[in-house]
């Protein structure tokens, strides 16, 4: 059976080919990483879209696991602010994990906490109970809002 394959998508001076990953502009290849590669794919092949988090999470899965595990090695020779790790699970959708490393920054003092706990990346997480309480307890009632301003708390 002959292999089918797909023509490359052309974008501004660019062209990706989505079957190698590779991408061109103006003819010369651009050094791509491979989960740069995959989240490109995801992007292209839904032209004109808006892609959510929750859309690439597949594409950056790997990717975010990786950085996990650079991390947790890097760890052992180096601190490492365990709201890095925080903000990962976040990004995996891995509430109880994300909740415990920001519950051992405030426990560690960590002076990025407070900047960590008005991420963005935290918004699926902000409801829970667990994070309200750590919020309070480490006096940001404006974590609980997603950093926006907080009335009636």
């Amino acid at each position: 059976m002959p292999s089918r394959t797909m023509p490359p998508l052309r974008f501004g001076a660019f062209e990706f080919d989505r079957g190698t990953g590779e991408l061109r502009r103006s003819g010369f290849r651009v050094r791509l990483q491979p989960q740069a590669a995959r989240v490109l794919t995801a992007l292209v092949e839904r032209p004109g879209c808006v892609i959510s988090r929750e859309g690439l999470r597949p594409a950056l899965e790997g990717y975010l696991r990786g950085s996990v595990a650079y991390l947790d090695r890097e760890g052992s020779e180096h601190r490492v602010p365990p709201e890095r790790f925080a903000l990962l699970h976040a990004a995996l959708g891995e509430s109880v994990e994300a909740i415990d490393w920001l519950s051992r920054a405030a426990d560690q003092r960590s002076p990025a906490l407070l900047t960590a706990l008005v991420d963005p990346q935290l918004d699926a997480v902000r409801t829970d109970p667990r994070f309200v309480g750590l919020a309070l307890r480490v006096g940001s009632k404006a974590a609980i809002a997603g950093g926006r301003p907080l009335l009636g708390l």
